[in-house]
């Protein structure tokens, strides 16, 4: 297995966004990776959260979130 990184995530969480115009959630980043949600929510998303400005987080973790910075889109475009 290869290792997942935190451009990933950002990368994908960005073009799930971009294709979809709606939050990005655990199940999304679970999928585009084949995780389990949990590892999404508890592990992935909490890379990034810092990238969007809105990220819903419970009590287990990022369960999802939204409009990524212009940082973010800086970033996953060099």
């Amino acid at each position: 297995m290869t290792s997942i990184t935190k451009l990933d995530v950002l990368r994908a969480a960005v073009e799930l966004w971009g294709q979809n115009d709606r939050a990005v959630t655990s199940a999304d980043i679970a999928e585009r990776f084949s995780v389990g949600e949990d590892l999404a929510r508890l592990e992935l998303l909490p890379l990034v959260a810092d990238y969007f400005e809105t990220s819903l987080r419970g009590d287990d973790g990022v369960v999802a979130l939204r409009q990524p910075t212009d940082e973010a889109r800086r970033l996953v475009s060099l």
